[in-house]
Parts: structure tokens; C-alpha cells; sequence
């Protein structure tokens, strides 16, 4: 006759097995997900005072995005197979709050600066005056070897250097660069307490950078305020990073100039914008054009490199889009006035009605 198990060990043999359970599915595992997510309307979250947007109804700017988590046992098993995911390798426990932190700080400033190319590209193409004020440079990350390493934190913005202020990131680079390795700076910089601006001053020495150049051993990203009339609002929401600045760059335009180029197409994208309107190459695009086919868009505007590697955002859309059946337009540019001249049917592209470059 088999002996039956006592009452009270079934019970908690059942709870450790519950347990057991639920820390397997939920604790948290050295990878990433990345998955589609929506499209964001740019004729609502873009406002220029005094100027409606000049669109047709369905037609418009669209913002693609990616939903990017921390994988447990049950979100891995289940993107093993669903095929509209991305898993990547992670940080270790330790280090995943700190970095995501810093990722989620450094994405934030680059979405701010992001936003000012846009809005003065914008008004370059539509020959209105605009003008910026420079305020310094945010910390964004220190390198092992900084005298600032354990002394300025991302977010603290640099305004002087050896008590000498610039008119530009630039500047103070040219000044940096000038400087003998091993000799004493003094930097002036403010950081955010409690809500309030805090003036502080820390000591270092200049150091030999990679490249052999004089540095200080800190990534910056230069803040500035743009000086324009019209004013001009972006609100994305939770949104962050660079890969918007194309987009906004089209609807600010489009708003300013008074011109519909959309001309009732949906049309979308993701790619960065530098001073001079070059684009450049983004992440995710192959999430963005899962997103956009979802909600039908009509054209994708991506950075092609001119190359046929599959690190290509063209290549990756266009394969991603090949692999949906999708009937999308991608097209590839180098710079903002590809996508206007493609979206005023002037390009190649758009005459041919094909995805070859529009020149």
C-alpha cells in the first residue's frame, strides 16, 4: 500500500512549485525585444502658430515607432516564434537599470536635438530667417579614463571651460583640441537639484583621446534654443530618439510653406536629420515597416547608403516590405530634398513609380 503524502507537504510542495513557476516566467533575462508599434499623426503633434496643416483628408505625415522590452522566460518563448521580432542581447542585471537609464536619458537629448535640425531645415527650405542661441553642452557619457568619471553626470550641462564660455560645441572643441595632454581644466557646469539649476565647478586634467587628439574624455550634445517666428511645437509623446527628425522636417515644412505635398498620401519613415539636410541611418527600420504596412501607409522614406549589405536601411526595408507583399513605396534618399523633390513628383522614383533613387 503506497503512503500518501501528509496534507500539509502536498500544499506546500504546490506553493514552492508555484513559485518556482512564476520566478521562471517573470524573472528577467540578458536579452531585448523589439517589436512594431504604431504610427503617430504628425498633423496633430506637430504645431506651427498660425499655420494649419495643408493636407488632404487621409493624407499626412506619419511617425513609425518600435515597442522595445526586457525579455522574462514567457516573452522569449513566445517571440521565438512570432516572426515580426527582434531578440537581442541585453546588459547583465547589474548594469541593465543604470544603462537603460543612460540610454533613456541620452535617446531623450538626441530627440531634442532631433527636433531643433528639423525645425531649422524646415525653415531653410522655406527661406524664412531663423537664428539659435547656444547654452552649452549635456553630458551624455564619460569615458573610463575621464578625470570626470566619478564627478559629472549625464544631464550636466558644460558651459565653460578654463573659465572661458563659446558660442558653440564646436568652438569648445577647437579649444580643447588646443590644450597639452596631462595639463589642469577646469570645468563650469550646472546640474538640475531638486527642480533648480546649481552652478558647480570641478578639476581634471586633459588626456590623449583615441584618435590621438587632446580631450576631456565626455560625450556632449549641444543645447541650443531656437530664435523663430513662426513658433513651432513637437509633442510625440513617449517617442525618443533621432530617427523623427525626416518626418518633422516634411510637416514643419509643409505647414510653413503652405504646401500640401503629400497630396493625400499616407506617408512615412525614419531617418535622422543633420544640419545641411543629410540624412542619416537609423534603428528598428525593419519594426517601422512592419508598423506602417499595419496602418497602410502609401511611402517610406529611408537612408540608402548605396550599398547592397543588409546593414543598409534600404536593403531592410525593401526586403521587409518584399517579405510582407506589401505594395508600400520605399524610398530611398540622402538628404531632405530627395523626399520633397520625390513628394513634388520631380524624382526619378516618383515618374518611374518604383523604389530606384530619386535623383
Amino acid at each position: 500500500m503506497k503512503k500518501k503524502l501528509p496534507k500539509k507537504l502536498k500544499t506546500s510542495i504546490k506553493i514552492i512549485a508555484l513559485i518556482l513557476l512564476a520566478v521562471f516566467l517573470i524573472f528577467p533575462l540578458p536579452y531585448r525585444i523589439e517589436i512594431p508599434g504604431g504610427v503617430k499623426s504628425l498633423n496633430e503633434s506637430i504645431e506651427v502658430s498660425g499655420h494649419k496643416a495643408p493636407v488632404k483628408a487621409d493624407g499626412g505625415f506619419y511617425l513609425p515607432t518600435v515597442k522595445t522590452a526586457p525579455a522574462n522566460v514567457s516573452l522569449l518563448i513566445y517571440n521565438i516564434f512570432d516572426r515580426y521580432a527582434d531578440i537581442h542581447p541585453s546588459y547583465s542585471r547589474e548594469q541593465a537599470l543604470s544603462k537603460r537609464q543612460q540610454d533613456e536619458i541620452i535617446s531623450q537629448m538626441q530627440m531634442r536635438v532631433s527636433e531643433n535640425i528639423a525645425i531649422w531645415e524646415a525653415f531653410r527650405l522655406a527661406r524664412k530667417p531663423i537664428d539659435f542661441e547656444y547654452g552649452g553642452a549635456y553630458v551624455t557619457d564619460l569615458a573610463s579614463r575621464s578625470s570626470f568619471r566619478n564627478v559629472l553626470r549625464p544631464l550636466d550641462l558644460i558651459t565653460h571651460v578654463d573659465g572661458q564660455g563659446f558660442e558653440s560645441s564646436e568652438e569648445m572643441y577647437e579649444y580643447i583640441k588646443k590644450q597639452e595632454v596631462g595639463a589642469p581644466v577646469k570645468l563650469q557646469y550646472q546640474r538640475e537639484v531638486n527642480g533648480e539649476k546649481v552652478e558647480q565647478t570641478a578639476e581634471g586634467n586633459y588626456i590623449k583621446l583615441d584618435n590621438g587628439a587632446t580631450g576631456i574624455g565626455v560625450t556632449l550634445v549641444e543645447k541650443t534654443r531656437l530664435l523663430s517666428e513662426p513658433h513651432v511645437s513637437i509633442n510625440v509623446g513617449e517617442v525618443s530618439g533621432p530617427s523623427g527628425g525626416l518626418l518633422f522636417t516634411l510637416d514643419i515644412y509643409s505647414k510653413l510653406a503652405g504646401r500640401d505635398l503629400t497630396q493625400g498620401r499616407k506617408v512615412t519613415g525614419s531617418a535622422s536629420i543633420a544640419l545641411g539636410g543629410a540624412v542619416w541611418p537609423v534603428g528598428g527600420i525593419r519594426q517601422k515597416v512592419i508598423a506602417a504596412e499595419r496602418q497602410e501607409m502609401d511611402v517610406f522614406f529611408v537612408y540608402d547608403d548605396g550599398t547592397t549589405q543588409n546593414s543598409n536601411n534600404y536593403i531592410q526595408a525593401k526586403n521587409t516590405a518584399e517579405w510582407l507583399h506589401s505594395d508600400m513605396s520605399i524610398v530611398p534618399i540622402n538628404t531632405v530634398r530627395d523626399a520633397v523633390e520625390y513628394l513634388e513628383g520631380q524624382g526619378t522614383a516618383w515618374l518611374e513609380g518604383s523604389d530606384k533613387k530619386s535623383l
